[in-house]
């Protein structure tokens, strides 16, 4: 094993160096010298292992870094802090990246196709939509989010998230609000006769807000800051009906 000096050299939550071995397989790069912040979180090093190559967070991935036929990752801090590293094949990434586009867009994980199918069950399959999913909670049936088994699907929900943070009408996950909201708070809506969750989320310019039901918070889903928690949800959510049906 060789180290070569490298300019500019940064391991920290933003950066790090991989190395593969004979067999593909991956590991945090061997650095030496340079200067660390005072927490140890971010290292300047003087020397890198020789071969070694940066990688992204997991957090600045996007559809555009799935070109090469695997993608690796990481999340996690500097040396002194736990760095995970994500390893999959871009293909595989991809076809879990539709499922979550999907189920923020609250629509089928997996699309089922009709054909052949009784025109009573095919209802049942494809309910009309609702005015606002959230008139009725007790009534709605939302799709639970697709299942993280691997890498692959770790990569693609952050990829989903990434893409629709900033969007109206979006679904994310109660994971996503705990981490990115930076403020909760539970009031009771009179219309609905329940209590309303909103999470101001600092990405963008929303808040994630859900109805209360069997006293925990149903399915988010993001909206503009400006509406008022204290006013009736579906007169703030009116105008927005004709746009909501085509997310």
């Amino acid at each position: 094993m060789r180290l070569e000096r490298i300019e500019g050299a940064e391991i920290s939550a933003n950066r790090q160096f991989i190395v593969r071995d004979e067999c593909g397989g991956i590991s945090l790069a061997r650095h030496f010298g340079g200067h660390k912040s005072r927490s140890g979180a971010t290292v300047w090093p003087a020397w890198v292992q020789q071969g070694a190559l940066e990688i992204k967070p997991l957090a600045c991935i996007t559809e555009s870094d799935l070109t090469d036929e695997r993608i690796v990752c990481f999340s996690g801090g500097g040396p002194q802090f736990g760095v995970r590293i994500y390893n999959a094949r871009s293909e595989s990434v991809k076809a879990e990246l539709e499922k979550w586009r999907r189920w923020r867009r609250f629509e089928q994980v997996e699309p089922t196709t009709t054909e052949d199918v009784d025109e009573d069950v095919a209802d049942n399959l494809h309910p009309p939509k609702r005015k606002s999913p959230f008139s009725s909670p007790e009534d709605q049936q939302f799709e639970d989010e697709p299942c993280v088994l691997n890498d692959a699907g770790w990569i693609a929900r952050a990829v989903s998230y990434h893409e629709f943070f900033n969007t109206e009408g979006a679904r994310i996950t109660e994971h996503e609000v705990s981490r990115y909201a930076t403020e909760i708070t539970v009031n009771l809506d009179n219309e609905a006769g329940r209590f309303r969750w909103t999470a101001i989320m600092k990405h963008g310019l929303l808040v994630a807000t859900t109805l209360e039901s069997g006293g925990n918070p149903g399915a988010w889903r993001l909206y503009r800051q400006e509406w008022d928690p204290q006013t009736n949800f579906d007169d703030f959510i009116e105008e927005e009906v004709i746009e909501d049906e085509n997310i």
